[in-house]
């Protein structure tokens, strides 16, 4: 294969970008409206307290399934890069990864099941919770599976797993369980099918981008785990940190407050889910490209896919965050009775979302040059975490969990633009990331002044509000001007097109 020129690399990288985040955005879609539905049948057929035991459950085992997966869904493209993606030398990756990381959670789930539940003081049969413990292995060969399909630059089968199988199940199976015997362990059991179904479809993406065969066929190699495991554990501990930093509030809400509370909060932390997902649009194939453009040892490139593609889920969140703090009471209210209560706690996560998922992806030249400094970053972000959550939660319950989290997203966020700037000598911040922040408190303004009117207070008025939202925000964009890299690229693009 010849090599390409600096501006045809770079728009082979933004097209598939740009196509990775069209494919996923289908299942953005699908998964909002899947799960806001089931946050409506599991608040209203099954209350704020089984919701509740769900969120606590889960904060367990996929902590500890994060903890298997050990930073592989970010770090074997650097491997797979590394081997120059050999496909039997890639299905030899694959392999000894699954094997490490399966292994893995086999232990935590007989650990799990045989000694821990009870010292966890979660309610419900032992046996049960014992049974439940071998979801884990489950979720990791899922995660494998579909990690290793994205080295093929290919995300139709992680939208299909994660965005489209997995919540319609997890919908379908909370209908069906609620009119069983099995009501009392129904969320449980809705869960577990649909990891299931994800991991179905995960099986068949990998046959079709890849070879079962060459699976097979590859050997184990106690060498190759041993790489993985080293170069792996930096990534592995930051990874397993951030996953803390989004879970330690629950394990503190339910140590200090209700059942009913944490059902609250989960809901809460559903709905602002959303904002998180959009920099789930790019993030599935932006670490391939950039994995690749530091292989060609070609930062600067990456320093332009990063900010670009910040800019991007920066001017799409903050659309979110307007509409969803519009509405945060409201569609609280149709999860369940009482849930209005975490109206404020999700107007500030929703703006700490705003700023992870801005900025979260700068991590991406940390955990392929430099993983070490991640690690001590978001180590230091666990440690803020929850020395607030012990003040803040005590105090203001919902309201001080949502705090927590918001100020160690600035925190470690803040932190990482600097070493961006020491380490690695470019920044992160860029002049045209103030054109959507502008056009944002303007169309914010315009609706704080808007909603106080009573015509806008009824069922059609607010779906004039909606639209207004929409159409003054991307009024207030165009108005300000459309960036010249966004029109230069846009430009390439096209000459690329018409040269096919």
């Amino acid at each position: 294969m010849k090599d390409l020129s600096d501006q045809e690399q770079s728009v082979r990288d933004f097209s598939d970008i740009l196509r990775g985040a069209a494919a996923v955005f289908g299942g953005f879609l699908s998964r909002t409206g899947t799960r806001l539905a089931f946050l409506f049948v599991a608040g209203n057929l099954y209350g704020a307290a089984a919701l509740g035991e769900l969120a606590f459950f889960l904060a367990v085992v996929e902590t500890l399934a994060a903890v298997a997966v050990f930073g592989l869904k970010k770090s074997l493209f650097g491997f797979v890069d590394h081997d120059k993606r050999d496909p039997a030398r890639t299905a030899a990756i694959v392999k000894n990864a699954l094997v490490f990381s399966c292994g893995l959670a086999l232990l935590f789930a007989i650990v799990l099941a045989g000694f821990a539940w009870p010292f966890l003081d979660l309610p419900g049969s032992p046996a049960y919770l014992r049974f439940f413990s071998f979801i884990i292995p489950l979720i990791v060969l899922t995660d494998i599976l579909l990690t290793a399909t994205r080295i093929t630059r290919v995300m139709r089968y992680l939208v299909y797993a994660r965005s489209v199988a997995e919540p319609i199940a997890l919908l379908l199976f909370a209908l069906l369980f609620f009119f069983t015997d099995l009501q009392a362990e129904g969320l449980l059991l809705s869960y577990a099918g649909s990891i299931f179904v994800a991991f179905t479809v995960a099986l068949y993406g990998y046959g079709s981008l890849l070879s079962f065969q060459g699976l097979v066929r590859a050997k184990i190699s106690i060498r190759d785990i041993r790489r993985i495991a080293r170069v792996s554990l930096p990534t592995t501990l930051a990874d397993i940190g951030s996953l803390l930093i989004r879970r330690i509030d629950v394990f503190f809400l339910w140590h200090f407050t209700s059942e009913e509370v944490v059902g609250i909060y989960y809901a809460v932390q559903s709905i602002a889910t959303n904002i998180q997902k959009t920099r789930q649009l790019f993030s599935p194939v932006l670490a391939p490209v950039i994995a690749q453009s530091m292989a060609r040892r070609s930062m600067e490139a990456a320093a332009n896919r990063l900010r670009l593609v910040s800019r991007w889920i920066l001017t799409l969140q903050l659309a979110q965050l307007i509409l969803l703090s519009l509405f945060a009471a409201p569609l609280l209210g149709l999860v369940g009775p009482g849930m209005e209560a975490g109206a404020v706690a999700l107007m500030i996560i929703l703006a700490g979302e705003v700023f992870e998922g801005t900025f979260g992806l700068l991590d991406l030249p940390i955990v392929f040059r430099r993983p070490s400094i991640n690690t001590y970053l978001v180590s230091a972000g666990l440690l803020l975490m929850a020395v607030l959550c012990y003040i803040l939660v005590p105090l203001y319950g919902l309201e001080g969990a949502a705090l927590s989290l918001t100020s160690v997203f600035i925190f470690i966020n803040g932190a990482r633009l600097y070493i961006l700037k020491r380490v690695f000598g470019f920044s992160g911040l860029e002049r045209a990331y103030l054109k959507p922040a502008a056009a944002a408190v303007v169309t914010a303004v315009m609706l704080f002044f808007a909603v106080g009117f009573p015509v806008f207070r009824s069922g059609f008025g607010l779906a004039a509000v909606f639209m207004l939202t929409i159409f003054s925000y991307a009024g207030l964009l165009m108005l300000l001007g459309i960036s010249q890299q966004d029109r230069d690229l846009y430009r390439m693009m096209r000459g690329r097109k018409k040269d096919r």
